[in-house]
């Protein structure tokens, strides 16, 4: 059988059993929660490997949007709309231009390698060559990939105009963008973390480039992107709060708490003064979160963060802290089966300002945690 006929399949699927009375209830959940309003429950989102259908490998879909596209209704980052819309959990359904962490960096001369069934690597370039490119300021914004990511999301657009449920149901999200010093070790590689030492300004120059060009390429894909709310934005599998979600991932992680304002946060609430209009944004961020680099985090003016490893955490510790700044926590326990968090979340009381996601091993697993979460019969 030829990929498309197994797009059109999954879209016709779609079609049938998408209830939009019930993604409208679901939207509203989170965006209550996201906004610490009284909830009957905290939004759920169930993970579970999408069944009866099998996934294109990435180095096919990648240049491929008709098979990215059926690729990501399947599994989007953190979620499965295919699932959501048979389990009924608390989930929006969403899409992404799944080109991976290199997008940005790409624009700067970076090369993109697909290999097999793995998300796409970044070979970083010379810094010499990044200092030259960033001295020319805000590179063409249709350089590498940036292009591809726009044109994707007008195929998704336009793919899902003959399907009035899916189109209307199936938000076209924000594309992984990363937060400017990850960009900057996307870009020049380890050399990131020896220029913070031996030249701080030019560090600072090169990541003002970095978050203009984020905060240019942002903003040109606005258009193509879905705004139901005017102060929060589908990425990831959840709602976040704000138009735009900063990545803190895996160079910012490796920073002290002193370099994390400096050659982090204080970027991204500089980028964050650009989407005032819309609520600012959200920042998610992998590892051990120390309590000090969190108050760094919320003191941007975020509206929610998304934890990479909420296992790593206790919520007891750190939720009093979102509480107070009325930081919502998106997608907490993503990468944690239901029973390993939801005693501690009910012992610190939390009733409101966080959304929760929960693996489960099948979609009836899956629907059996909804109706105990719901308490449901």
């Amino acid at each position: 059988m030829k990929k498309h006929d197994d797009l059109n399949k999954l879209l016709d699927f779609m079609e049938e059993h998408i209830d939009l009375a019930h993604i409208a209830k679901a939207e509203q959940l989170q965006y209550d929660a996201l906004n610490f309003k009284e909830l009957p429950h905290l939004p759920l989102t169930i993970r579970t490997t999408p069944d009866g259908y099998e996934q294109i490998p990435m180095d096919i879909a990648f240049d491929n949007p008709e098979l990215m596209l059926y690729n990501e209704i399947l599994w989007s980052t953190m979620h499965s709309s295919y699932n959501s819309v048979r389990m009924k959990d608390d989930c929006a359904l969403m899409v992404r231009a799944n080109f991976g962490i290199g997008v940005i960096p790409s624009m700067f001369g970076c090369k993109i390698s697909v290999f097999n069934n793995n998300m796409p690597w970044v070979t970083h370039i010379e810094l010499e060559d990044a200092v030259k490119q960033c001295k020319n300021g805000v590179p063409n914004l249709s350089k590498g990939l940036g292009q591809r990511v726009i044109d994707t999301y007008e195929y998704y657009r336009d793919r899902l105009s003959t399907y009035p449920k899916c189109s209307k149901a199936i938000h076209l999200s924000q594309p992984d963008l990363q937060g400017p010093y990850d960009i900057l070790h996307l870009i020049i590689g380890a050399e990131a973390f020896y220029i913070v030492h031996d030249d701080p300004d030019l560090t600072k120059e090169m990541l003002d480039v970095i978050i203009q060009t984020y905060v240019a390429y942002r903003k040109l894909l606005t258009p193509h992107l879905d705004a139901t709310y005017t102060d929060a934005s589908f990425v990831h599998g959840f709602l976040a709060g704000g138009q735009v979600l900063f990545k803190c991932d895996t160079a910012s992680a490796n920073l002290s708490v002193d370099m994390c304002k400096e050659y982090e946060c204080d970027f991204i609430e500089k980028a964050l003064t650009q989407f005032r209009d819309g609520g600012l944004g959200s920042i998610h961020c992998c590892g051990d979160i120390r309590p000090e680099v969190l108050d760094l985090f919320t003191a941007t003016g975020i509206q929610s963060m998304n934890y990479g490893n909420p296992e790593k955490h206790d919520i007891s510790k750190y939720y009093p802290k979102h509480f107070d700044s009325k930081t919502c926590i998106v997608g907490w326990g993503f990468n944690m089966f239901y029973d390993e968090y939801i005693h501690a979340i009910k012992k610190s009381g939390i009733s409101t300002g966080m959304t929760l996601m929960a693996k489960a091993h099948n979609v009836n697993e899956g629907m059996g945690i909804l109706r105990r979460h719901r308490g449901e019969k």
